[in-house]
């Protein structure tokens, strides 16, 4: 009997200790990105020249038909909004000010005065607005045609959360995304602390306080240079799961930010980065770039055993995302990223 008690005791000390992690240590609870295929995942294609388009596996009918100028898909931004799952009140149009809208909506968050990201285009002009942000350029400015405002799609998804995969032999654009978009992030970290090839990391918080913590496999290996995965890199600066999508088979990833709040007169927080595999940098919400595809030191992104891997694009985003400036360092094999909160 008393053996029986021991293995009990034993027993309970276990889920204890493990409930315990898993509370101070959320961003450990180990879960799947989500993608294509998953519930709550939604995915839209349109094809060049035709006046229909498919969401979720349904066919849409269009009164007009997407285009390619100067290596840019324009859609009507009304279907560019319907790809995203926006209502009709959502895409708005102001003939006074020429300006082109698009809201998305996100659920209620504490402290956030607006409770969507939205993007402002003018026909005819390179600059753009994110969620009030002038930031934005464009190198094919929004413009109309027939009567129809027509914007960049992948401008559009990047701003407002999505992946935007131009296929050239079927000559179409598929867009993945969220159905309902995740709300902000706040930002947590001041610092994470990556030794290359080791299951553990240190994370030091806003508020200071420093913690030790083990992966569930190394966020950065030695691979020409260093790689880390992004998604394994990312959960350590508290961005959970459900706010990142990735497609492994397109080769897309994309992360959620802040979502305008600004940190100084100049840098402002951004709602989404998206990457690609194959490319050297990745995308801003801004349409900005970094780093620039001519980089000869950067190596292209690439997916590897059902994960993003990439190396100083992934590192560069956080400071990015909550609008703060960074700096690092790589010394006896331990990456360093710390943001000046």
């Amino acid at each position: 009997m008393a053996k029986k008690e021991s293995g009990t005791v034993r027993k309970f000390l276990t889920l204890f200790l493990a409930a315990a992690t898993l509370l101070l240590f959320p961003a450990l609870a180990f879960a799947k990105v989500p993608g294509p295929g998953d519930p709550g995942v939604r995915v839209a294609k349109f094809w060049i020249g035709q006046k229909f388009y498919e969401a979720n596996g349904t066919k849409q009918t269009m009164d007009v038909a997407p285009y390619v100028k100067n290596g840019r898909t324009l859609l009507p931004i009304r279907y560019a909004g319907y790809a995203l799952g926006l209502r009709a009140e959502d895409v708005d149009w102001n003939s006074a000010k020429r300006e082109a809208a698009l809201m998305r909506w996100w659920t209620n968050t504490p402290g956030y005065d607006k409770k969507y990201d939205y993007v402002v285009f003018t026909p005819g002009q390179a600059k753009f607005s994110v969620n009030g942000w002038p930031y934005g350029k464009l190198d094919q400015p929004a413009e109309v045609v027939g009567g129809r405002v027509f914007v960049p799609m992948r401008a559009v998804c990047t701003a407002l959360g999505a992946l935007a995969f131009w296929d050239s032999k079927e000559r179409s654009v598929t867009v993945v995304t969220w159905e309902k978009p995740p709300e902000p992030v706040p930002l947590t970290v001041k610092e994470v602390a990556v030794p290359r090839d080791k299951a553990e990391a240190t994370v030091t918080y806003v508020g200071g306080r420093k913690v030790e913590v083990a992966t569930e496999k190394p966020a950065a290996v030695s691979v020409q240079g260093f790689k880390l995965d992004a998604a394994e890199y990312l959960k350590l600066w508290g961005i959970p799961e459900s706010a990142m999508l990735f497609d492994p088979v397109r080769g897309g990833f994309i992360v959620r930010g802040g979502a305008g709040h600004a940190a100084s007169s100049i840098k402002c927080e951004a709602p989404y980065v998206a990457f690609y595999a194959g490319e050297k940098g990745w995308w801003g919400a801004f349409f900005d770039r970094w780093p620039p595809e001519d980089d000869k030191d950067i190596d292209p992104m690439f997916i590897k055993d059902g994960m993003f891997w990439s190396g100083n694009a992934v590192g560069k985003v956080p400071g990015y995302l909550w609008g703060l400036a960074e700096d690092g360092s790589d010394l006896n094999g331990v990456l360093t990223l710390r943001l000046k909160t």
